[in-house]
């Protein structure tokens, strides 16, 4: 049986098992954080990894365990979620403290029920017993989560996206990723490509072709951003082609409202 204890977003009204706490919506606070994975503390990780999803209602809920390590003792942290479209960030729980090896642990949890609606935002368990669920309908759609500590010196983020807009050739994948609520502006990132290898790729979007070149780091990866919404347009279709050595993957896929049904 699995331990961990389900913890339903604001996008996931429903309780899926009877250990779960209910928060359906943020709390009424001042202004949250910024998502900023570029100030990521380093040697610090907060990793978010699927285990199950089922088909609610013709929405798909995928449900992620959580794991961490790294973090320094003496500290209080947060578990902070971002809706998607909303630049800031809303607690969701804290109040957890760093164990010897760096995993992220509650000493003083309170009772499931005081919990429940978000009337205390205090931890209930450790990190690692406890999963997020949300809920999704639409392809490129990115998760986001992370763990800041109070005062502000140690921050860690992590993000999935429930159901990917990708394609994979000859082992390189192009994903989307919606960057907009809007749906005009995306990420487009490669995987699988060779170390350093500098890479083709092209757009055509709007009516027009764009042509550059990225470098892959020394995992193979790239990000380019896109941003059809600047032609004046309201929707289209992007062809993407992501040229290396060995393999160029296309992905062709809708921007605008379409893109969000």
């Amino acid at each position: 049986m699995n331990s961990r204890r389900l913890i339903p977003t604001l996008l996931l009204a429903i309780s899926l098992v009877a250990l779960s706490v209910s928060l359906a919506s943020p709390p009424e606070q001042g202004k949250g954080p910024v998502w900023r994975a570029q100030d990521a503390t380093p040697r610090v990780r907060f990793a978010i990894k699927e285990f199950n999803r089922l088909k609610v209602s013709g929405k798909v809920i995928v449900n992620y365990g959580l794991e961490t390590y790294g973090f320094p003792e003496g500290k209080s942290y947060g578990l902070w979620l971002w809706n998607f479209g909303d630049p800031e960030g809303w607690l969701m729980m804290k109040d957890f403290s760093a164990d010897p090896a760096g995993r992220l642990v509650c000493e003083h949890p309170i009772p499931p029920e005081e919990a429940e609606g978000g009337k205390n935002r205090s931890c209930v368990f450790d990190m690692e017993k406890l999963s997020l669920s949300t809920g999704a309908s639409v392809k490129g759609v990115p998760f986001r989560a992370a763990i800041l500590s109070t005062d502000g010196r140690v921050k860690a983020f992590t993000r999935a996206v429930p159901l990917p807009l990708q394609y994979t050739q000859r082992g390189c994948t192009v994903s989307a990723e919606l960057a907009s609520e809007k749906a005009d502006a995306f990420l487009v990132e490669g995987e699988g490509f060779a170390p350093g290898e500098k890479v083709t790729w092209t757009a055509e979007m709007a009516g027009d072709v764009t042509e550059e070149e990225a470098a892959a780091s020394e995992n193979g990866e790239f990000v380019v951003a896109l941003n059809p919404g600047a032609s004046g347009k309201e929707s289209g279709k992007i062809v993407f082609t992501a040229r290396g050595k060995s393999c160029a993957p296309m992905l062709i896929f809708k921007w605008g409202p379409p893109a969000l049904k």
